[in-house]
């Protein structure tokens, strides 16, 4: 728990002299679909999810029942845990084009794995920003993503892709704040 002083904290004011500010829990885990039970557990809703991923782990699924490392996003956008979704992707996979050219395909697969209506995908420099079942998803590297989404972000996937942590002799857990 964190303390903090009001600004004006005299008693003619009757402002309190502490304030209390609670720090978000950090799960950690090894396998990435942990992070939606953990979100479920906690009982959140309406979150902005920041993914820090190669891959965007959110393949269409029917059911819970085949939750897993690539789709457990899915299931957390289907039960309203997630209501934005920013996915940076590594920011060297943007200077070249062609690679750049790779996520815009790739985007265009998940919006057309999801039901319904099918939304023009937008990219504009390196943000890529379609609406998929009435949410946001926003891709991009980390520069582009705004900084009131840093000061609102409720949830945080992160992933290092490269070097591989098994290729380095250890095992690196993923990190989500709930």
């Amino acid at each position: 728990m964190f303390e903090r002083k009001t600004p004006d904290a005299s008693p003619e004011n009757k402002a309190p002299l502490l304030e209390t500010v609670h720090p978000p829990e950090v799960v950690m885990m090894e396998n990435h679909d942990a992070a939606c039970h953990a979100w479920r557990e906690r009982g959140l809703k309406d979150r902005i999810l920041v993914h820090l991923d190669d891959h965007h782990d959110m393949g269409w699924i029917e059911s819970s029942e085949s939750l897993n490392i690539a789709n457990y996003i899915c299931p957390a956008i289907q039960e309203n845990i997630v209501r934005e979704f920013y996915w940076i992707v590594p920011d060297p996979r943007w200077v070249d084009p062609k690679e750049k050219a790779k996520i815009v395909r790739q985007v265009k697969r998940i919006v057309k794995g999801y039901p319904g209506r099918r939304p023009r995908v937008k990219v504009s420099g390196t943000v890529i920003s379609p609406t998929i079942l009435g949410w946001q998803l926003t891709v991009g590297p980390l520069a582009s993503m705004p900084p009131a989404a840093w000061a609102m972000f409720s949830a945080v996937s992160a992933c290092i892709a490269k070097p591989f942590p098994h290729q380095m002799g250890y095992r690196l857990p993923l990190c989500t704040a709930v």
